[in-house]
């Protein structure tokens, strides 16, 4: 029981709701990656179950606000285990899923709890850890995910020569339920916290800076998406590597994800403010680099490297979100989880419109740089009308 074990009981926590992250990433890149397979088991073209993807960002988008208001009343400890209870549920259904129409609606389900998730962990972090040490639990937390983007390939290359995808979606399922019972054990060691209503936390929406987080959120990881969502043609038709090479291509993105994640966490706890300005400006900078390399055939690997790398950003804006709404931390913090799939939505919508409109595959990169010149301005006009009295 790692709740009676020598490890630190900080540390056990943060280990396991790492896992519980690494369990919601492979529900998400899974859909993405074995979209093929999935579209010639339901009968369907990849070109129409592409959507499906989407609308597990979109739960996430339109269902955490909702599902952290009306779960406001519960113990933290008690949510994060309604939530992986949820995940359970929406992979094991997936798995059995017989048409396009369903799947749909089965991953907006799935997706509802991924924000509360992450957004109450950090919470759970910010409660327990010393504040010089929150942004890098957040980082190592979100880490997670980059590991199942960097697993995502053996993962299930190994799966599908034994199984179909379904079997992938119901090992995750079983993960979510394993996940619940390390949780059962450390409940004793978490921090107690008042429940709060509903009406409370909503009233954090009042404050501007929260807002002007949230818009920061929205915009920053956007470009990172667009460019992801068509990595396949950026790949073969404008770095002109083989098909084969692919696989390659998402593991490095997927070392790059977990970099950035880590020293976005690390340098969160020196000053979240600084490195989120820092972090834009680097974002800007990665999109402008990626178009740069990708059209050269052995610098398409650092190309997906670099823009894995965006991440950098996210530890700061969860610490900014929290500090800016002390009244209503879940809240807030979920808010945060749910503008950021709300960029990873809005990312491979604003690239098709460039590349429906004629612009070909490298346009996608023009949508990254324009977003990211969008979320300086935002950071520039905040920090100097809402932060003139405002610590860092």
């Amino acid at each position: 029981m790692l709740a009676n074990s020598k490890i630190p009981p900080e540390l056990s926590i943060v280990l396991i709701l790492t896992f519980g992250a690494f369990s919601l990433g492979m529900a998400e890149f899974t859909t993405i990656w074995l979209l093929p397979e999935m579209a010639h088991s339901l009968d369907t073209t990849t070109a129409k179950i592409g959507p499906a993807a989407s609308f597990y960002a979109l739960g996430v988008l339109f269902g955490t606000p909702i599902v952290a208001l009306l779960g406001s009343g519960l113990q933290r400890q008690k949510l994060l285990t309604y939530m992986l209870m949820w995940c359970f549920a929406g992979n094991l259904a997936t798995s059995f899923v017989t048409s396009y129409e369903q799947l749909k609606w089965v991953r907006l389900f799935s997706g509802v709890p991924h924000g509360v998730f992450l957004g109450v962990a950090g919470v759970i972090f910010g409660q327990m850890l010393p504040a010089d040490k929150l942004g890098k639990a957040i980082g190592f937390m979100m880490a997670g995910i980059g590991m199942a983007l960097l697993m995502i390939v053996p993962l299930t290359t190994y799966f599908g020569e034994i199984q179909d995808w379904r079997a992938i979606f119901r090992v995750i399922a079983l993960v979510d339920l394993l996940i619940i019972i390390l949780l059962h054990d450390l409940i004793p060691d978490l921090p107690t916290q008042a429940a709060q209503s509903g009406w409370r936390e909503f009233k954090t929406l009042k404050n501007p800076l929260l807002w002007w987080i949230l818009a920061l959120s929205t915009t920053a990881i956007c470009g990172r998406m667009a460019i992801f969502a068509f990595a396949g043609p950026l790949v073969t038709e404008v770095a002109l590597l083989p098909a084969t090479k692919l696989p390659l291509i998402v593991i490095c993105g997927g070392i790059g994800t977990v970099v950035g994640f880590l020293l976005g966490g690390y340098f969160a706890d020196k000053n979240a403010l600084k490195t989120l300005w820092y972090s834009l400006l680097w974002c800007l900078l990665v999109m402008v680099v990626f178009q740069m390399l990708i059209p050269h055939t052995h610098l398409s690997y650092l190309a997906f490297f670099l823009l894995g790398t965006f991440m950098l950003i996210v530890p700061s804006l969860q610490v900014l979100s929290m500090r800016y709404a002390p009244e209503g931390q879940t809240f807030a913090s979920c808010l945060n989880h749910a503008a950021m799939n709300g960029a990873n939505a809005a990312g491979p919508i604003l690239a098709g419109v460039f590349i429906g409109a004629g612009y070909g595959w490298l346009s996608v990169t023009w949508v990254g740089i324009i977003i990211g010149v969008l979320a300086l301005l935002i950071y520039v006009i905040g920090r100097f009308t809402l932060m003139q009295n405002t610590p860092s």
